[in-house]
């Protein structure tokens, strides 16, 4: 838990950082995002049984509008031989959109702070090599189930934020609520995880995740910087000639 705060305290310093960041006078730059989440590795720290990967991509269509895609893949096990051995292994991937919130005034500003939408989808495979019943009437049962591959789709809202720290260079984060509406599971072996969604037996998950991304600039656009409205007119007072 410590390390989590360290961590989200280096990144609201980064914020900071970020938000002095200038970005050329005049120039808007419109090009593809993509993303490492950062916070995948802090889970594998924090749970040494599973390990995620996860990557994000978005590409502006309109002034305040993202299309947005992610995708990565996890691993988990559980090994307490002679009682439970167990293994999975999946990718998933999330398609949607964004909508930035934040007001520019200058043109080339590219910090936003968004609302999005996204559907999920994950594919894996899970299996139990062995596992042993205990039992003081019948007696000690001992099995195993073969191979099986799993799916499920989910829901997710999430809001966040993505700052210029450098130029093209950004670092953000967002909040998720993900609501699972369909899944394909054994019912007799429950998933420990679901890759991209959370744990197998919940219903809804809420995550957080940290992220860093460059941006690859694939349009330049000179904007013409908005000139100060004039003043009011003076009651009677007459322009000169």
């Amino acid at each position: 838990m410590w390390k989590t705060s360290s961590f989200s305290i280096s990144l609201l310093l980064w914020v900071q950082v970020g938000c002095r960041a200038q970005s050329d006078s005049g120039v808007a730059r419109y090009g593809l995002r993509v993303g490492l989440d950062l916070s995948r590795f802090v889970m594998d720290y924090l749970q040494p049984n599973r390990r995620d990967l996860g990557f994000s991509a978005d590409l502006q269509v309109a002034q305040n509008l993202f299309v947005a895609g992610e995708g990565g893949w996890a691993t988990g096990s559980i090994s307490n031989t002679p009682v439970f051995d167990y293994r999975e292994s999946g990718y998933f991937w999330k398609i949607g959109a964004d909508y930035n919130l934040l007001p520019h005034d200058q043109p080339g500003e590219n910090n936003i702070i968004y609302g999005g939408l996204r559907i999920g989808h994950s594919d894996f495979n899970q299996s139990a090599s062995g596992f042993q019943i205990s039992d003081g009437y019948w007696g000690n049962v001992n099995g195993s189930l073969p191979l099986r591959r799993e799916s499920a789709t989910w829901l997710e809202v999430l809001a966040g934020m993505k700052i210029e720290a450098l130029k093209n260079f950004f670092i953000g984060w967002s909040v998720r609520e993900r609501i699972l509406f369909r899944s394909v599971v054994d019912p007799v072996l429950t998933p420990y995880v679901i890759p991209g969604f959370g744990k197998g037996s919940a219903a809804s998950a809420f995550d957080v995740d940290y992220s860093i991304y460059y941006r690859i600039p694939i349009l330049k656009i000179r904007v013409r910087p908005k000139l100060p409205n004039p003043p009011p007119p003076v009651p009677g007072h007459r322009s000169p000639g």
